[in-house]
């Protein structure tokens, strides 16, 4: 009788477990129906262009969408073990969207009378703060003044750092890992998470930003598998929790469906969490697990963005190392569309390190155009005001800098139209050899651009320069003089009109020798 009911406990058993196996495990969890249900059976009842709405409500402007802000902001309230005041927020911003600003503006006009705020009300004021927390991050280059220069939704770790400060978030939280991959059938996706899930522990509180070139979503273990949440898909599963709960196949056809992706899914993972140098460690074997191939070159996704895109915007340099090297050593590789794009990617999402390994690339055209308009990477840098990455392309031997675009314009007159900040970046171009005698399409010089659009950072230090080279005139045209008397030469050349403009800033070309071009004085 015993080995019966043993007998009947081990069949209950392993129907439950192959129910799990088959995807409808989230049934036995507590206000959760299964994934497959989740279209008929329950309404969201907050969308993504909900609170893209309130956002705009609250006179915030997080740029184009929000689910990279909101997946990070996420991130950080995870891995601070506050995950459920995120969730509480989340279901406040649910239940009173439509009436959420009117209460907050009575709450501060009672706070601005010394009226006494209840807890309810002050729930509702620390909507205001995610909000916040969610447009700093979807839109840093709207920030500046925060990040103490322009930076781009690559830059994770520098949002990292404001998103504490701003959500009050406890340690120190950083990006372990930035691992991009390449999968093309649901199996390759079932074994690379299964993977993952090996090497991270129950106790290592790891939440990862899973991005493609236009979606992010967030992705965390969880005791009844995947913990998934997108912006796209809040509450499909439950009326009291935001996130969908998945199993590993479960997981691998909602990739494909958050990420809208019919061929090859090819996606960036963020391992975030607090400082752990031996989570790190064990995070980084997939990069000797999955390492880059030269299949990785083939790659691309339904909407044709290739592999090493997909990484250049995600900031995955030991990606772009591995296929650098991979290039240089066989060479034929990276066709020529994948290198403007990449260098473009790279200038775009301020990336310097991955600016410094494509500069490696064997034989590179470093002027080749990356824009429809004819910019170089050097003439983008110039328009984005990026001194570092000024700098940087100005090392590559081979750089152009009177580089001329479709419209006739130079890297210099770029950076007098649109860079108005750093003058440091003017006189760099300048002592780099940068002509400004040159004019555009337009019969525009570099000076004229630069007094059109008002520019008086520019102005100022065409000017500067151009005292600086008056003076190394006149003080060629003394030593030319007396060698004249002290050699009696019979011959010479005139100096009086012309100077010389070195390759390289001048405290640093000491060696270099001038170049042929001159420059007439009389036109600065």
């Amino acid at each position: 009788m015993l080995y019966v009911l043993l007998f009947i406990i081990l069949i209950g058993f392993l129907i439950k477990y192959k129910t799990i196996m088959q995807g409808s495990f989230t049934t036995i969890i507590k206000g959760f129906t299964s994934v497959d249900d989740t279209k008929s059976k329950i309404s969201s009842g907050l969308k993504h262009h909900d609170l893209l709405q309130l956002m705009e409500r609250f006179n915030y402007k997080p740029g184009e969408g929000i689910c990279f802000g909101f997946t990070i902001t996420w991130a950080q309230e995870s891995v601070s073990h506050r995950e459920s005041i995120f969730y509480e927020r989340i279901n406040l911003i649910r239940r009173e969207k439509e009436n959420l600003v009117a209460k907050i503006r009575r709450i501060t006009n009672k706070i601005k009378r010394n009226q006494q705020v209840n807890y309810q009300e002050n729930q509702l004021l620390e909507i205001n703060a995610l909000i916040e927390a969610v447009c700093i991050a979807q839109s840093p280059d709207s920030y500046e003044h925060l990040y103490n220069g322009r930076i781009t939704q690559t830059n994770i770790e520098n949002i990292l750092n404001i998103a504490q400060q701003s959500l009050g978030c406890g340690g120190v939280i950083k990006k372990l890992l930035t691992k991009t991959v390449a999968m093309t059938s649901v199996n390759q996706v079932d074994n690379y998470f299964k993977y993952v899930s090996s090497l991270i522990h129950p106790y290592d509180n790891v939440a990862m930003v899973v991005s493609n070139e236009q979606h992010s979503i967030g992705l965390k273990r969880h005791p009844y598998g995947w913990l998934l949440l997108d912006t796209n898909y809040l509450y499909k599963q439950s009326s009291d929790y935001p996130y969908l709960l998945l199993n590993d196949r479960q997981l691998s056809r909602q990739l494909n469906d958050s990420f809208e992706e019919q061929g090859t899914l090819i996606i960036n993972i963020d391992f975030i969490a607090l400082g752990n140098l031996n989570l790190k460690q064990r995070l980084q074997q997939l990069n000797s697990s999955y390492p880059v191939t030269y299949q990785h070159f083939r790659y691309k996704n339904c909407r044709n963005f290739s592999f090493i895109e997909i990484c250049v915007q995600s900031g995955d340099d030991q990606s772009i190392r591995e296929m650098v090297h991979l290039h240089n050593k066989r060479g034929n590789l990276l066709i020529q569309t994948q290198v403007k794009d990449s260098l473009r990617l790279a200038v775009d999402c301020n990336q310097s390190k991955i600016l410094a390994i494509l500069m490696e690339i064997q034989d590179l055209d470093i002027n080749i155009a990356c824009q429809s308009d004819g910019k170089t990477a050097l003439g983008l840098a110039c328009r984005f005001g990026n001194l570092c990455l000024v700098k940087l392309l100005l090392t590559h031997p081979r750089i152009d800098i009177n580089h001329l675009s479709d419209k006739g314009d130079t890297p210099l007159m770029i950076a007098c139209k649109y860079s108005k900040q750093s003058m440091e970046l003017i006189t760099l171009l300048l002592q780099a050899g940068a002509n400004i005698t040159i004019q555009n399409y337009d019969r525009k010089t570099a000076l004229s651009i630069a007094r059109e659009n008002n520019n008086k950072t520019a102005i100022a230090a065409i000017r500067d320069f151009n005292r600086s080279q008056r003076l190394l005139v006149a003080s060629d045209n003394s030593s030319l003089a007396f060698l004249e008397r002290r050699y009696s030469l019979s011959h010479t050349t005139s100096y009086g009109r012309t100077f010389f403009t070195t390759k390289r800033a001048m405290s640093s070309s000491k060696n270099m020798q001038p170049e042929t071009s001159l420059l007439s004085i009389r036109d600065m």
